[in-house]
C-alpha cells in the first residue's frame, strides 16, 4: 500500500520535480494507470498470487465467491483484511509523509468521479472491474 501511494505523491505534489519533468496531468496519469496495471499483473504472476488468488479487490473476492471458488468465510475474511489493510496502508503513508499527502494535488490518492459525473465513472469502473476478473481468471 505504501508503493502505492508514494506514486501519486511523486507525481502529483508539486514539491516534486515530476510536475516538472511531466508538466501535462494527462502524461502523468498515463504513467500512473501504467505503474498500476504493471503491479496488478506483478501480483497476479508472483507466488502468493498464485497461491491466494491475486485477492487484491474486493471485487475479485466477491467474484471468486460467486464461482464458488471461495467459501463464504474466507469471501467475509478477504473483504474485511482488504479494507482494513487500504486503511492502515493510508495510516503508514501518513506517517512517513505528512502533510504531503494531503495536498489538494495528491489528497490522499482517492480517485474521484471526473467530469463526466458519477454514472460515468461507475460505469468505466464496472468496465475496468469486469476486465480485471477476465485477466485474473484468465491467468489463473
Amino acid at each position: 500500500m505504501l508503493r502505492r501511494v508514494r506514486l501519486p505523491v511523486f507525481l502529483f505534489d508539486p514539491s516534486y520535480p515530476a510536475l516538472h519533468l511531466l508538466p501535462r496531468a494527462i502524461v502523468r496519469r498515463i504513467f500512473m494507470g501504467i505503474a498500476m496495471g504493471i503491479t496488478a499483473i506483478l501480483i497476479i504472476h508472483s507466488p502468493m498470487g498464485k497461491r491466494s488468488g491475486a485477492h487484491f479487490n474486493p471485487s475479485i473476492t466477491v467474484a471468486y465467491f460467486r464461482l464458488r471458488k471461495i467459501s463464504a468465510s474466507d469471501a467475509i475474511f478477504y473483504v474485511l483484511f482488504q479494507f482494513l489493510g487500504g486503511v492502515l496502508g493510508v495510516a503508514i503513508a501518513t506517517l512517513c509523509f505528512g502533510s504531503t499527502l494531503a495536498t489538494p494535488t495528491v489528497d490522499y490518492a482517492v480517485t474521484v468521479p471526473g467530469k463526466y459525473g458519477v454514472t460515468a465513472a461507475f460505469f468505466a469502473e464496472l468496465f475496468m472491474s469486469a476486465l480485471l476478473m477476465a485477466v485474473v481468471l484468465w491467468m489463473n
